[in-house]
């Protein structure tokens, strides 16, 4: 008999909520602030502690509980022509882990997340043919979270299975032979540490004059936007044109 057990633990969890408040947050500075906000350059630090995160969840994916790991997606053909066809007759089996498409759109979001991270990078040191690309990316994640949300509406509405609950407390309705022993927290609060640790290194190097700021371990000094100097300068010269 079917019963709520824990299949999530919490670095899991803390993850799925990290992500989503931090992707959030770094685009909407970008799309309604604008590279001349003075708040712009935080988007590029949120970004590059959303990088990390990325990093620490590939990490765990391959040493972290059963339904964490990247063995515990639903990855195969059988699996995928499967889950569709089911969405379609209302039929179909249930899954403790990722489902065939929240599966598909992990994956497509850690290449998402990956090329984000390469092509800021690139924008830091002055690469600025890497823009597009990166406004890709960017509306490519922004779409697979918009797609990932509706169909946890769909699935909520049709199984009502306590879905969300379940990234909350880390329980699904499931075979308890199936459940995970514990949410291992130990490694939630080492995930955090790092992630806490990256995030005031990075900051105690933020010039927010010139808005610059240094990659903890790689030690590459980013433009994270436009300086204060340089749009003075700017303005100077206009001036100058003007007389």
């Amino acid at each position: 008999m079917k019963q709520r057990v824990l299949v999530w633990d919490m670095a899991v969890r803390l993850f799925h909520v990290l992500f989503a408040v931090g992707f959030a947050s770094a685009y909407g500075i970008a799309k309604l602030l604008g590279e001349d906000s003075p708040a712009f350059p935080y988007h590029a630090i949120i970004g590059l502690m959303l990088s990390l995160l990325v990093a620490l969840r590939l990490i765990w994916a391959l040493i972290g509980t059963r339904w964490a790991r990247f063995s515990g997606l639903s990855l195969s053909p059988k699996h995928q022509l499967g889950y569709f066809a089911s969405i379609l007759s209302g039929k179909g089996p249930s899954y403790t882990g990722h489902n065939p498409a929240t599966s598909v759109a992990m994956l497509l979001m850690f290449v998402g997340v990956g090329g984000l991270a390469w092509t800021g990078l690139q924008m830091g040191q002055g690469n600025e043919s890497a823009k597009d690309l990166h406004e890709l990316f960017a509306n490519g994640v922004l779409a697979l979270a918009a797609v990932h949300i509706l169909g946890v509406l769909l699935h909520s509405i049709r199984h009502r299975d306590g879905i969300v609950l379940g990234m909350v407390d880390g329980k699904k309705q499931t075979d308890p032979a199936d459940g995970i022993p514990s949410p291992a927290v130990p490694a939630a609060v080492v995930g955090l540490l790092i992630l806490g640790l990256f995030g005031t290194s990075l900051m105690s190097t933020y010039d927010a004059a010139n808005q610059t700021a240094t990659v903890p371990l790689l030690g590459t000094r980013l433009q994270l936007g436009e300086a204060e100097g340089e749009g003075r300068a700017g303005g100077e010269h206009e001036e100058e044109d003007d007389d």
